[in-house]
């Protein structure tokens, strides 16, 4: 009776250990499978993605996607990993030093820069950075932002280098760096100032000249911190210009801008009176249209400028006065006033008769 109890307490123990067994397989092959899974996916990903991606292992590469042969001009796989890293920079040696995107705040780098590259990757899990590459099928040169990230492939550690071409990126900030400085160069010398708001917000923001018009320092009328910017923006945004514009102009400006706020009008413009810092006032002509609509149609951002206008309006009342004298003297019944051009009598008032 014990052999046949101990008999039994053997075998239960012996399926106890297969079932615990085919659990263990069963928890092994659906992790297997999940790995597999997540492999394929990230295959998928890695052969579809639009950007250039490529695996570095050692300071070398082992393995890209198809995007990356088709920015740097390679012909296979074998063909991008058989070249050192090197060779993808724009003439670049141990001992050559370049300014990767001649920027304000450019840094000079060479190929340690690289090395250094990858151990902060490494060491704060990604890296970010701008880089001038090169084609290997025609030499030439692109701009382009790389993303290196630390990975585990295998249990082993690798950069996931990850390479996008600004090229038009670049030559689009370029473009507008230089339409900045001839609108500078245009609103310094011909006294423009130019402006910009939020209908929404009431903020304003102003170029240096709409400053300098009306004499006010930076200092007192710029947000901290916007100085090198190119439109800045005031401490008391919309408010600021309010309270600078003559009482009885001030009705005029408003019906203008609603004017135009509820499509009235394709253009704003409005001619007003301004107090300068010295108590003395500018007569502007101001002009403007919304540039921005949001999704649900308001808009959310008027462009405009400011032109001085003082010595027209100067102009304007001195040939008033002159009119008004001119017309006094023509409608006086005791002073005879005629003119001729030397032979002829042209013209001459109701006292001549």
């Amino acid at each position: 009776m014990k052999k046949l109890k101990k008999n039994c307490f053997t075998k239960m123990k012996l399926v106890k250990q297969l079932n615990n067994f085919f659990i263990m397989h069963n928890s092994l092959q659906e992790q297997q499978n999940k790995l597999k899974e997540s492999q394929k996916r990230f295959s998928i990903l890695f052969d579809s993605s639009p950007d250039s991606i490529a695996i570095i292992k050692d300071g070398k590469y082992i393995n890209c996607n198809k995007k990356t042969l088709e920015i740097f001009g390679a012909k296979s796989i074998e063909e991008f990993i058989s070249n050192a890293m090197p060779s993808y920079s724009s003439k670049l040696d141990d001992n050559e030093l370049f300014d990767y995107n001649q920027s304000e705040n450019s840094e000079l780098f060479s190929v340690e820069s690289i090395k250094d590259f990858i151990s902060n990757a490494i060491e704060d899990g990604d890296y970010r950075f701008e880089w001038t590459h090169k084609r290997l099928d025609n030499d030439k040169t692109f701009d382009a932002e790389v993303i290196l990230s630390s990975i585990y492939l295998d249990n082993e550690e690798h950069i996931y280098a990850v390479v996008r071409d600004i090229t038009e990126r670049k030559e689009l900030e370029k473009q507008i760096l230089e339409n900045q400085e001839q609108m500078t160069f245009v609103s310094q010398y011909a006294n423009l100032g130019f402006w910009n708001f939020n209908p929404q917000l009431l903020d304003l923001n102003v170029n240096n000249t709409f400053l300098n018009m009306l004499g006010y320092s930076f200092k007192d009328s710029v947000k901290k911190n916007n100085e090198n910017k190119m439109f800045k923006p005031l401490i008391n945004g919309f408010r600021f210009l309010t309270e600078l514009i003559y009482p009885d102009d001030l009705e005029n400006m408003y019906n203008a801008i609603n004017e135009h706020l509820y499509n009235k009008t394709e253009l704003y413009k409005s001619e007003y009176r301004v107090r300068k810092n010295d108590g003395s006032w500018l007569w502007v002509m101001s002009i403007g249209r919304i540039s921005k609509y949001d999704s649900n149609g308001k808009p959310i951002k008027f462009n405009g400028v400011n032109i001085d206008i003082q010595e027209a309006k100067e102009a304007q009342e001195k040939i008033a006065q002159n009119k008004l004298f001119v017309d006094s003297l023509l409608n006086s019944q005791e002073q005879i006033v005629i003119t001729t051009n030397g032979e002829k009598l042209i013209s001459c008032n109701k006292a001549f008769f």
